[in-house]
């Protein structure tokens, strides 16, 4: 090689860009298990339907928690809903949410982030859930289809 520097400047000016860097989350033991009831393909209806959204913290023991953030967005990606838990007071949560009226219809995301006091954000979690209004059944809407295609 020619230039051996010059590869090394360049191979870590990409990685920075790229985010490959030691600084991302999933550098502890941490993981997290995320949920929602229901999930899809049973929509929440709009409005008035709740869903439950549950997680559990694992493998955080050789850490030292700082907080948990919990994020809800809209299809929008508007925040509808977050909130830090300070601590290890957010390591294992059970909540729900209400859909509100004028809540918009379509893919809602929660992500949840682990923060601790070795590695910062150590783990993230992600999960949709679907919002929308009540659907007819297929062998319903079907059989009006063919009813009305036959003129009955």
């Amino acid at each position: 090689m020619r230039h051996p520097r010059a590869w090394t400047a360049l191979f870590l000016a990409v990685t920075a860009v790229l985010g490959l860097g030691s600084a991302r989350a999933g550098d502890g033991d941490a993981s997290i298990t995320l949920g929602t009831v229901p999930e899809p393909p049973v929509y929440v209806t709009n409005p008035g339907g709740a869903v439950t959204i549950a997680w559990e913290v694992e493998g955080y023991q050789s850490t030292t928690p700082l907080r948990v953030h919990y994020i809800l967005k809209d299809p929008l990606h508007a925040i509808v809903e977050e909130q830090d838990y300070a601590g290890s007071t957010g390591l294992i949560v059970s909540r729900d949410w209400t859909v509100p009226a004028g809540a918009a219809a379509g893919t809602y995301q929660v992500r949840i982030e682990y923060y601790t006091q070795q590695w910062g954000l150590e783990a993230t979690a992600e999960v949709l859930f679907w919002v929308g209004e009540p659907t007819t059944p297929v062998e319903k809407s079907t059989w009006g289809r063919i009813k009305a295609w036959l003129g009955l």
